[in-house]
């Protein structure tokens, strides 16, 4: 089983954009990372897309579903931003259907991760992702 001590390094912490419109969802991952990372918490794609110019992310945790801008329509936006189309973008759902992770991950979501979020498993996917 993964540890806080043993996931995260003492060194200064990454940004995180946590990107969902729902606060409770907000606040889980608020209180599993915020102690670890830099977190950036947005309610809605566009608030998001809008601090691209300002603010150099290391990782996104973006959910699929939100009124508005959704999360493929956001994840087009990063991709064509000129400084920040790397950043490893985290496909958040709660509505996991076949084929949905294939989708994701075909349009260039590196990776796809479920609610209600299982510890163990959003720690592993920020880890890989942040050291690769």
């Amino acid at each position: 089983m993964l540890t806080l001590q043993s996931v995260f390094p003492k060194t200064a912490p990454a940004t995180i954009a946590v990107v969902e419109d729902v606060e409770d969802n907000r606040s889980v991952l608020r209180a599993l990372l915020d102690e670890y990372y830099n977190i950036h918490e947005f309610e809605n794609g566009a608030a998001f897309v809008a601090s691209l110019d300002q603010t150099n992310y290391d990782l996104v945790l973006l959910d699929l579903s939100m009124p508005g801008m959704d999360g493929f329509g956001v994840l087009e936006r990063v991709q064509d931003h000129p400084t920040q189309r790397l950043i490893p973008v985290i496909a958040v759902t709660a509505h996991a259907m076949h084929g949905d992770r294939e989708k994701a991950l075909a349009v260039g979501f590196r990776d796809y991760v479920t609610k209600p979020f299982d510890f163990d498993v959003i720690l592993a996917c920020i880890r890989r992702h942040l050291s690769s």
